[in-house]
């Protein structure tokens, strides 16, 4: 598990004053020795052109036994905003460097007070080290700017790429890394190294603490523990909500384990006007996965895990599937908010993006594997897709990409902190006006999973809700309002205050942009900085 580091202040550079942020990050495992102190601003180790000189001036070397020619490296440094007082031991920190060769061989050093440790070399897999060669022949074009200015301390990482027989540098803060360089971390296998901010809940309650009323009641998609019944003490089983129509009039249900079926209900009477068991074809369970309604609420559709995909219109639930203009040959569709497009996956396995306006097939997209889930942003413009492709080695790869929704044009991939592709990611779920984008996944190769949180304009992942592992349960999470839910293996429930950290994350965000336009010349907006909550 990550360890977080609190970072209670940050010095941007005498060009703006201090400013004084509350932020845990995660994605660091340097924890400082207990005779270290947080040493006083020094202006010759805060000075870019002095903190730099003297890593272009190094020939590129590889760790250990890596005799090729390094083409490439990359360099952590923890623990430069500290100092020893203990006389008998100077260096606080810790300075973790990746080597890549010529050879596509890659080694790993690091230097901490008590020790030097290393490992490889080892060979890239062809597929990495083509892409990686790749990118250090960009890299040696172009390097992304860095703005001639130090990240805060404890936040700096260089990268160092061999042009000839010059060493050219740049210095960027891991908690705002370019893409080439989130890659670069990617295909070295690091498990050091980007910076995300974390988030702990801000309530916890137990399984046998939590009320029905504890979760909202248009809270859709987590599932619901229900009470013993008052009357004769028998067990209820638990739900989920599925849906709810526009007029909040009708409530899709479904209840699961002991009583699994699908019921609609009216809201304020809930009494159930069409229900949908479930049931078993052969040994297999067949059941409800998902279900949306029309934005008039004419029509309801449901999913099944058959596959097969059901419309009803919901005055006399009769299917309906061509007054809707859904798919003919779909075995799964995902219609947009406003049912005028979708998302179909064809009896082929195909994934394409459906008209509904006028019943024809747009564009195919290239999801890489079996689609999960899909979900559309709140204006209609992008579409996410989760999927899973299966490897010859038994792993599986997943991926969270974008999509332009009218077009089907690929937009760009949301990766994890680490680029770590062989784990689980969970249902996309949109917040606000659509510019975040959240889902399950894992912090790290060896960290605990998280719910992350995506800046879907950039692509970059700003930081993730912590708390426990992943549940294996469908109906695990879940946003309401300004909350988000989450349950536990451990029958937890969880619950963050959504715009608490998004405030973080959008203030962070301008602050960075601020400081790029200060170096362009534009006037920095500071007063987003000097509000008393930073």
């Amino acid at each position: 598990m990550s360890v977080r580091l609190l970072i209670a202040a940050l010095f941007i550079s005498t060009i703006f004053p201090k400013i004084m942020f509350a932020q845990t990050w995660a994605g660091n495992d340097f924890v400082p020795s207990a005779h270290c102190v947080p040493r006083p601003y020094d202006p010759k180790l805060d000075n870019y052109k002095f903190w730099m000189n003297q890593h272009r001036s190094r020939k590129l070397k590889g760790g250990f036994e890596d005799h090729h020619t390094i083409d490439l490296v990359l360099t952590v440094i923890d623990g430069d905003d500290l100092q020893s007082n203990d006389p008998f031991a100077s260096f606080c920190g810790m300075i973790t460097t990746l080597s890549v060769s010529d050879a596509g061989t890659v080694s790993m050093q690091r230097v901490t007070p008590m020790a030097v440790q290393g490992g490889g070399p080892g060979m890239l897999p062809d597929v990495d080290w083509k892409r990686m060669r790749g990118l250090i022949t960009v890299l040696r074009k172009h390097l992304p700017e860095d703005h001639s200015r130090l990240p805060p301390p404890g936040r700096r990482a260089i990268l160092q790429v061999r042009r000839g027989k010059r060493v050219i540098a740049r210095v960027y803060d891991r908690a705002d890394l370019p893409e080439s360089i989130a890659e670069i971390f990617g295909l070295t296998g690091a498990t050091h190294g980007p910076m995300a901010m974390d988030f702990v809940p801000a309530a916890t309650a137990t399984q046998g603490q939590v009320s029905e009323s504890d979760i909202p009641p248009d809270a859709i998609g987590i599932r619901r523990p229900h009470p013993r019944d008052p009357a004769t003490n028998g067990i209820r089983p638990d739900s989920v909500i599925l849906a709810i129509s526009p007029d909040h009039s009708l409530t899709v249900t479904r209840y699961l384990f002991l009583d699994d079926r699908t019921v609609v209900s009216h809201g304020k009477s809930s009494v159930v006007v069409f229900e949908k068991p479930n049931g078993l074809s052969g040994r297999r369970f067949i059941y409800v996965s998902r279900a949306s309604f029309s934005p008039d609420g004419r029509y309801l559709l449901l999913q099944s895990n058959l596959p097969a995909v059901y419309v009803y219109e919901t005055k006399n639930w009769g299917l309906a599937n061509t007054e809707a203009k859904v798919p003919p040959d779909r075995v799964a569709y995902y219609p947009a908010n406003d049912w005028k497009h979708g998302v179909e996956v064809k009896q082929t396995g195909s994934v394409v993006l459906w008209d509904a306006i006028s019943a024809r097939k747009m564009t195919t997209l290239d999801v890489d594997g079996e689609l999960q889930s899909v979900s559309f942003s709140p204006d209609g413009s992008l579409v996410a897709t989760t999927s899973v492709r299966q490897n010859p080695d038994q792993s599986s790869t997943f991926h969270l990409r974008l999509w332009d929704a009218k077009t089907g044009h690929f937009v760009r991939e949301l990766r994890s902190l680490y680029y770590f592709e062989h784990d689980v990611i969970g249902d996309p779920m949109w917040w606000g006006d659509g510019k975040y984008l959240l889902a399950e996944t894992k912090e790290g190769q060896f960290g605990p999973y998280v719910i992350a949180v995506w800046n879907a304009e950039s692509g970059k992942l700003r930081g993730g809700f912590s708390g426990c592992g992943f549940a294996d349960d469908r109906f695990d999470v879940a946003l309401s309002g300004d909350r988000l839910f989450k349950w536990c293996r451990s029958d937890k429930l969880l619950t963050w205050n959504i715009p608490e950290a998004i405030k973080q994350v959008s203030t962070f965000e301008a602050f960075r942009e601020s400081a790029r336009a200060h170096v362009s010349g534009r006037r920095p907006n500071e007063a987003a900085f000097n509000s008393p909550s930073n």
